[in-house]
């Protein structure tokens, strides 16, 4: 060590009493202690004032540069400080890495190694920008003109049991008015491959919580966690049973299971047992409400406004719910008679209603408060098709009436009774008259 520093001083000599113009002078130490080799130059009048070249080809780690810190000062300590203050027109590099490698191991332009139990933060890399230059000012450009089959600008590795690991944050501080991003990533080329402005991959299966992205917005009325602007967002999962997340900037439509969103808002799956979308208000309020739907004209809405349409596995329309034009909703069901065949008279009704069997009771969670009503298993053997369920589902999938399916059988008893009433009306009529003709016989006899 004292020969390297003996040749160090001596060079720092030479290049401030001779300036060499355009040489280089080169010193090369190996330590066979630690099978460690050191290379430093000087030059004075060419383009690079530090030279450094490493040429060991041994199996242990190898520094082109190797600056250590010992000291305990309270002060600023910078490992290296780069200047620059250059007005001249070409780009200027406070620091410049070239990796020319063909092996298989990975490469480094810059590497930074934080092992230190201090309490205070430690940046592997920290970037100040000040001043009030008229041109972008980057704290860290990557520039990657490689063909390889990966290529990252920025790889963060978070290892460790440390509390809180960051692998990139931008903290903003300003308070001017103009645009201040904390990251900002441009995808200008053409090529045919995929290219992401942002890649994160969560790989681990330990138990705690792990976000490939996390945002938040807090403290104002114009503070947003994220904003797509100018473009479609796409978010996708390489297992078929999670749903994919699409939108289509041109058209405005959002996509969760379908990269082809034909309304709005379209939600795709192929789920058998359960439902696609779930609308849950927590709220106890008595006040509390599930949805809203606003449509059509702003008074009395026709039934050309469908508030709710269903539809079936080919999309054939089954029923709506619309606008009647009168202030309130018609709850429509198909029942076009292009839809049906084999259409005959239905007379029996008045024998159903006879069997059926209305109650009046209390429902359980509503104890005190009567009600009238059918009873879905009794009313299944009567009229199956108005009752829906199975008398052996758990109680939380109850059997359930469709009390309007009970208006065609209501009607054809009303027709029956008014059928028998007129029957009955005539047969009185003609009583009448034979009672009226009597009388009127009895009353000529007894003048």
């Amino acid at each position: 060590m004292k020969y390297l520093k003996l040749l160090l001083n001596t060079m720092i000599c030479l290049s401030l009493a001779q300036p060499l113009s355009g040489q280089r002078v080169m010193v090369e130490k190996y330590d066979p202690a630690s099978d460690t080799s050191y290379t430093l130059g000087v030059a004075s009048q060419d383009m690079r004032s530090l030279d450094i070249k490493n040429t060991y080809a041994g199996s242990n780690v190898a520094y082109g540069q190797h600056i250590l810190m010992t000291g305990s000062g309270d002060g600023g300590h910078y490992a290296s400080y780069q200047e620059i203050n250059s007005q001249g027109a070409g780009d200027k590099f406070g620091s410049y890495h070239k990796i020319i490698d063909s092996t298989a191991w990975e490469s480094y332009g810059s590497y930074n190694h934080l092992s230190g139990p201090g309490l205070a933060k430690q940046y592997g890399t920290f970037n100040y920008l000040s001043g009030g230059g008229q041109q972008t000012r980057t704290g860290t450009f990557n520039d990657i003109l490689s063909s390889a089959t990966y290529n990252y600008g920025t790889i963060n590795r978070m290892r460790g049991g440390g509390l809180n690991r960051i692998g990139s944050e931008q903290h903003i501080t300003s308070n001017e008015t103009g645009t201040l991003t904390g990251s900002r990533n441009v995808i200008d080329g053409d090529g045919g491959g995929t290219h992401y402005g942002t890649y994160n991959l969560v790989s681990t299966t330990g138990a705690g919580t792990r976000c490939a992205g996390w945002f938040s917005a807090y403290g104002g009325n114009n503070n947003y966690a994220a904003i797509f602007y100018s473009g479609d967002v796409m978010m996708r999962s390489p297992s078929s049973d999670v749903i994919n997340f699409y939108s289509d900037y041109d058209l405005a439509r959002i996509g969760i299971g379908t990269d082809a969103p034909s309304t709005r808002l379209e939600v795709v799956d192929d789920l058998f047992n359960g439902a696609i979308v779930a609308i849950v208000n927590e709220s106890t309020n008595s006040l509390s409400d599930g949805m809203s739907i606003q449509a059509g004209p702003v008074t009395n809405p026709g039934a050309t406004t469908q508030y709710i349409m269903f539809r079936d596995g080919n999309g054939t329309l089954l029923a709506s719910i619309t606008g009647n034009g009168s202030g309130g909703v018609n709850y429509n069901t198909t029942s076009d008679f292009r839809l049906k065949q084999d259409i005959r008279p239905y007379t029996t009704g008045l024998d159903l209603v006879q069997s059926m069997q209305p109650r009046i009771y209390e429902r359980i969670s509503k104890p005190g408060e009567a009600e009238i009503g059918f009873i879905a298993q009794e009313l299944q053997k009567v009229l199956p098709q108005a009752v829906s369920g199975s008398p052996d589902s758990p109680v939380d999938e109850p059997m359930m009436v469709d009390y309007s399916k009970i208006t065609p059988v209501l009607v054809s008893a009303v027709q029956q009774l008014s059928e028998e009433l007129a029957v009955q009306r005539e047969l009185n009529d003609q009583l009448l008259q034979r009672v009226a003709a009597l009388e009127q016989q009895a009353a000529t006899k007894a003048n």
